[in-house]
């Protein structure tokens, strides 16, 4: 910025040049701030902030408004249900060809194989639904911008699957895995589900094995036998559908709408460390799974 001085008060043209002075800095302090501080209108190309997160983990609107729809992040999800599903129930597969799975596929080609299998890639969501930032750019800085996240923390993982899990979010926050007391989680979301897997864990994942590394240690009682028997359940169930689909065959609609009410039915007891509702319920899905298994079995055996 420019200081221009003046020995004394001039007029010329009928304008005072004291007057000058002061319109001239003002123009300047203006020019500096609008450097210092530009502004980020909304719309197309323009983003209003960060999401900010309230106490039951989801996300205002202050990302509503994002140019790209490679952008997209927790704030924006549009209509959702009670189970945080879109309203819409999109079935269409995610584009792996924004500019983040271009640079990144070069640096880790596995990590997007994985990613390819999960169910969210199934759902449509890309890498900036949870990691934020703005998949439409080309440099690294830029792609990396707004609102990006690389590694979520513990927490902010909680935060950012509960921006579109609501129902599950709750559950959990209410469950004596996320105590009140220190309002941090004993184990979150990511350590549980996977996070590039969701929906296709690797075949030697035990969820069953996973819950016995805290339950049933020098500090913590083990779980009672059904509820050990009701996670290997899942193991089992999921398995055993693995095994149809690697062998060229299918599971028929009916198989796989009776798997997602068992699993349904299981992560409310889960996500609620429901124990007194857990032992009232868990022998109805015990037999629900034992038939479920005899389906499976014989989907198996049917033609490819």
């Amino acid at each position: 910025m420019t200081v221009i001085r003046y020995s004394k008060p001039a007029a010329r043209n009928g304008v005072c040049l004291s007057s000058l002075k002061g319109i001239v800095c003002v123009v300047s302090l203006s020019m500096t701030a609008l450097a210092l501080f530009p502004l980020r209108a909304g719309g197309n190309g323009g983003c209003a902030g960060k999401p900010v997160f309230r106490d039951d983990g989801s996300a205002t609107d202050q990302l509503r408004s994002v140019g790209s729809a490679g952008r997209r992040h927790w704030a924006d999800r549009g209509p959702q249900d009670e189970k945080g599903q879109s309203a819409g129930g999109s079935n269409q597969t995610a584009s792996l060809s924004d500019t983040c799975a271009a640079c990144h596929r070069t640096r880790d080609e596995k990590l997007f194989s994985l990613y390819s299998k999960s169910v969210h890639y199934s759902a449509g969501k890309g890498c900036a639904s949870c990691h934020g930032g703005d998949a439409s750019a080309a440099a690294k800085a830029e792609a990396h911008s707004l609102n990006f996240v690389g590694k979520p923390t513990s927490d902010q993982a909680v935060r950012m699957c509960g921006s579109c899990h609501r129902s599950e979010s709750a559950q959990y926050r209410a469950s004596r895995h996320f105590p009140v007391q220190k309002a941090v989680s004993r184990v979150d979301c990511v350590q549980c589900h996977g996070a590039h897997t969701v929906g296709a864990p690797a075949r030697s994942f035990s969820i069953a094995y996973f819950c016995s590394g805290c339950h049933g240690l020098e500090y913590l009682p083990g779980l009672q036998q059904q509820f050990q028997d009701l996670l290997k359940l899942s193991d089992d169930l999921r398995l055993a559908l693995q095994d149809v689909t690697d062998s060229g065959r299918a599971p028929s609609d009916d198989v796989l709408r009776r798997r997602k009410e068992i699993q349904q039915m299981t992560g409310e007891i889960v996500h609620k460390t429901d124990l007194d509702g857990g032992t009232a319920k868990i022998p109805h899905i015990l037999e629900l799974g034992e038939k479920l298994k005899t389906m499976i079995v014989a989907s198996g055996k049917g033609p490819r």
